[in-house]
């Protein structure tokens, strides 16, 4: 199905008067040609539409909250891991944009996927991004796509430094998929590694816990299209800071991807997901789907329905 065909889809189902576990049964179908299995979720995805249609924990939509989130960071680990925030308010205008200066990052708290780079700043450049922000919080993203924690989010917009490296290319983006384990035991760990966003050679890596590539049937993993491409992982001098702050801003979830970045010997924390790929990630090998979600032990504290 091509891209257009698969919006126009998204938007019947999304504006049907279907309930939201019903459009979620359908997209899921629609997608894999398979049924999603809600009772007894075992697959990744499967969890993470458990998630989204059957779990309430109140936290989310504290750590989801692109700003309120800096908080939470702040008394977890500490306010040095934060990206400097240079803007945030219920609006932001061209001519304020313009003037904070180049390379920065434009975005609304409470969704996914509307962070505008601005590399050389001018106001043609901020009369574009503060179109594509007004678009953002006209949006309700959390209703649209049945992430009810995001819906919940008073909708502001923020503007933070872009962290680049000594080169001047975008920083080392990782997403850590953390997995508690039950008995107090080590939290199971992958780690998706994305380079080169924005450019013609964007790709990912994805790891175990050990740095060891993973590979199912010799091939590498492949998510949601995203070129994937042998590399070694990345020797940082501070990776045990890393994992340990990691662990840290996981501690009370049974599964969340913490999203850091790492340039110039420094990390800095990106933002906590809860629904990676809303439940609908495309796993090549798909057998990964089943991996991961054998290390996720839901906790149905928070369960309804």
């Amino acid at each position: 199905m091509n891209e257009k065909l698969k919006n126009i889809v998204l938007d019947v189902v999304r504006h049907s008067p279907l309930d939201p576990e019903s459009q979620e049964k359908l997209l899921y179908w629609g997608k894999f040609r398979d049924s999603l299995n809600l009772e007894n979720p075992l697959t990744y995805n499967e969890k993470v539409n458990w998630r989204k249609l059957r779990c309430r924990n109140p936290l989310y939509v504290t750590c989801a909250d692109k700003l309120a989130a800096r908080e939470y960071v702040k008394e977890k680990i500490g306010g040095e891991y934060l990206i400097p925030l240079l803007y945030s308010g219920e609006s932001i205008t061209p001519e304020v944009l313009a003037a904070l200066g180049d390379d920065i990052v434009v975005k609304a708290n409470h969704d996914s996927g509307s962070a505008v780079i601005i590399r050389k700043n001018s106001i043609e450049e901020a009369r574009k991004a503060c179109k594509r922000m007004d678009e953002a919080l006209a949006y309700d993203f959390g209703k649209e796509t049945n992430q009810w924690w995001y819906a919940e989010i008073p909708r502001r917009v923020m503007v933070e430094s872009l962290i680049l490296n000594e080169e001047g290319v975008l920083a080392y983006d990782f997403k850590f998929f953390v997995f508690r384990q039950p008995d107090g035991k080590r939290p199971k760990m992958y780690i998706q590694l994305d380079c080169d966003r924005g450019t013609p050679n964007y790709h990912r890596a994805f790891y175990n816990e050990d740095h060891v590539q993973v590979e199912s049937s010799g091939q590498g993993v492949v998510l949601d299209g995203v070129p994937n491409k042998k590399r070694d992982f990345p020797e940082l001098e501070n990776y045990d800071e890393f994992v340990r702050i990691v662990h840290k801003l996981a501690d009370d979830f049974d599964h969340v991807r913490v999203d850091m970045y790492y340039a110039r010997g420094r990390i800095y924390f990106g933002e906590l997901t809860f629904s990676d790929g809303g439940g609908r990630s495309e796993w090549h090998p798909n057998d990964l789907d089943r991996e991961l979600g054998d290390c996720w032990h839901l906790d149905t504290s928070y369960q309804t329905g």
